[in-house]
């Protein structure tokens, strides 16, 4: 997330890929170095619910 900020500042458009449960750990990065800066990055996230439906499987087994 601080490479894709810093990307921002050069004037570049970047796209932020990842996992869900990795992206959403650098939430307090995304709002201190992007949104407070009003940065135009792209944050694209995958796997949102893969966490959620392993933990299903685990505990009904």
């Amino acid at each position: 997330m601080g490479f894709a900020a810093g990307l921002a500042l050069a004037g570049a458009i970047p796209i932020a890929t990842g996992f869900a449960e990795f992206i959403l750990r650098g939430w307090e990065r995304i709002g201190n170095s992007m949104a407070r800066m009003n940065l135009n990055v792209k944050i694209a996230i995958t796997h949102a619910a893969t966490a959620t439906m392993l933990m299903v499987l685990v505990t009904k087994h």
